[in-house]
């Protein structure tokens, strides 16, 4: 769900995204940094398990593959806005 979005493809953008199991990312950057709130379930990338509760912060030009494991997750995100 969009929350907030100001921009085109590379976009300030706040939103609260569910995803199913087993779902995998190509590697990307974050051009202006992104923050994310894990609400319910667990967040993976290459730097860890990030169960519910956890707060990640990742600066401007960071990189990541998130991915999810064997069940949903749901995560409030903000990309764009640590520049």
């Amino acid at each position: 769900m969009m929350l907030d979005r100001i921009g085109g493809e590379v976009a300030r953008a706040t939103s609260l995204v569910r995803y199913a199991p087993n779902t995998e990312f190509k590697p990307h950057t974050h051009q202006g940094g992104e923050e994310v709130l894990v609400i319910n379930g667990r967040f993976f990338d290459e730097y860890g398990e990030h169960p519910a509760g956890s707060w990640i912060r990742s600066p401007q030009q960071s990189e990541h593959t998130p991915y999810i494991r064997d069940e949903d997750a749901l995560i409030f995100v903000t990309t764009g806005h640590l520049t």
